[in-house]
């Protein structure tokens, strides 16, 4: 039987054509939208975490997982965030495959500047199949006293009260995996800007509009909490170790046991450190290659999610249906919103374009206790929307003179600095824990001793 081809005319070809373009341009805008509510909602306010209020007894314990390779960069801080982590009980386990890895170092540095944190450092060259990370963490993964794991890779920084909103979450009926939006920061490099761009604006709007749907697994493995018992029903950690794409398999295990996915207020800061437009490339390639085999459909949709390509096909439709030819440059806006609202910076004042260069509100505050031999120097924050760490620093005596001065930097915290009345000289350093920009600005005057 002959199929009726009538209605294939250069007319209706071009009519339907127009339809897709303008369809799938809509329903793109809509996950872009939905990105940005999810960004403004949730990353907006940190609530306090429930867990980390409870006595060590009474708080569910938590193994953190670290596998090490190598100094990345701000490797110093990523692991520091770990250990300055604002709940009653949990345990570290670095694992390394060589001995001679200069990470190693590091490590001993941390856990002797910390004594009273319980931390371990593992090294073994076990290998239970092609996948490098399963094979540097399996020695932690069997040896962890707690059931609560939280793996998190060794170029992320995370907040200190990650630990504790996200064991509030995992604590929750029905979740058997929390994770955090991987966002890119300290970039050192030209290719990495390019990173970072691509990190926090498409992959993050979609990353959250995903999630949130809910529809299937969507996990990336930078910094994720599961329970051991959980994941021993999937065959544990080691069943894991043919695939490359490990993190969203595990994710996609648990997934399969019922159990739902869920995202905290927090981020999983990953530090970027230099990288070419080559080796951006190279990353990008090697990540649709492994995707491929996993999420084929996915794969072969994305490219036309991008904000150049998705605004051509949306300008092609939506010129041909209203004669409108310019919403390449509103879906860059909503690329554009969404790296805004995502920054930590967001809730301060900041550039559009560069919000890593702005600056926080804070205030110093300078006296002199000179029973002590020298001052208190106290940093309070104005903005209602943002508290931390108050850190305090005994001052030389000489800094009661009013004068102050910001230096800070897009890293693990705060770097203040007072000086003298005629800023010739610096008088002492101090820091809060968090993020702070790296423009130097005025923070106000306070009173001398």
């Amino acid at each position: 039987m002959m199929l009726n081809l009538s209605w294939a005319t250069p007319a209706n070809t071009h009519l339907f054509l127009t339809i897709v373009a303008v369809v799938w341009y809509c329903f793109i805008i809509f996950f872009t939208l939905m990105g940005v509510a999810i960004s403004r909602t949730r990353y907006t306010r940190k609530p306090v975490p429930q867990s980390s209020q409870r006595p060590a007894d009474l708080a569910p314990p938590v193994s953190i997982l670290r596998p090490l390779k190598g100094v990345d960069n701000n490797l110093r801080d990523n692991l520091e965030s770990t250990f300055t982590q604002n709940y009653p009980r949990f345990e570290i386990v670095f694992s390394v495959v060589d001995g001679t890895d200069p990470a190693v170092h590091v490590v001993r540095e941390l856990m002797e500047r910390y004594p009273h944190v319980e931390a371990k450092l593992l090294i073994s060259d076990r290998v239970v199949d092609s996948n490098p990370k399963i094979n540097n963490l399996i020695q932690s993964y069997e040896t962890a006293k707690h059931d609560i794991l939280w793996i998190c890779d060794s170029n992320v920084y995370v907040d200190r009260d990650t630990l504790g909103r996200s064991v509030d979450k995992l604590c929750q009926p029905g979740v058997g995996v929390v994770h955090h939006l991987p966002l890119a920061i300290l970039p050192e490099s030209y290719g990495a800007e390019v990173e970072q761009v691509f990190l926090n604006t498409n992959h993050a709007k979609m990353y959250l509009a995903i999630n949130f749907v809910a529809v299937a697994s969507c996990v990336m493995g930078k910094s994720n909490l599961y329970r051991r018992s959980v994941l021993n029903r999937a065959g544990g950690l080691a069943a894991f170790g043919k695939y490359m794409a490990e993190d969203n398999l595990i994710a996609e295990a648990i997934w399969k046991q019922g159990l739902r996915h869920e995202m905290t207020c927090d981020t999983a800061c990953q530090s970027l450190g230099a990288m070419s437009p080559e080796d951006y490339w190279l990353r990008r390639s090697r990540w649709v290659r492994v995707r491929k085999y996993i999420v084929t459909a996915a794969t072969i949709v994305e490219p036309f999610t991008e904000s150049i390509v998705c605004g051509l096909i949306g300008s092609y439709g939506f010129s041909r249906l209203l004669d409108h030819r310019s919403l390449i440059s509103s879906f860059f806006t909503h690329d554009l919103l969404v790296r805004v609202r995502l920054h930590p910076l967001h809730h301060f004042s900041r550039s559009a374009i560069s919000p890593e260069k702005t600056y926080a509100n804070v205030e110093v505050r300078a006296s002199v206790d000179h029973t002590r031999g020298g001052g208190v120097a106290t940093l309070s924050i104005r903005d209602d929307g943002y508290k931390d760490q108050v850190a305090e620093h005994i001052l030389p005596d000489s800094v009661r003179r009013d004068g102050s001065s910001m230096g800070g930097r897009l890293g693990k915290a705060f770097r203040g600095q007072v000086w003298d009345e005629d800023e010739t000289s610096c008088r002492a350093n101090f820091r809060v824990d968090g993020w702070w920009g790296r423009r130097p600005g005025a923070i106000g005057r306070g009173p001398g001793g």
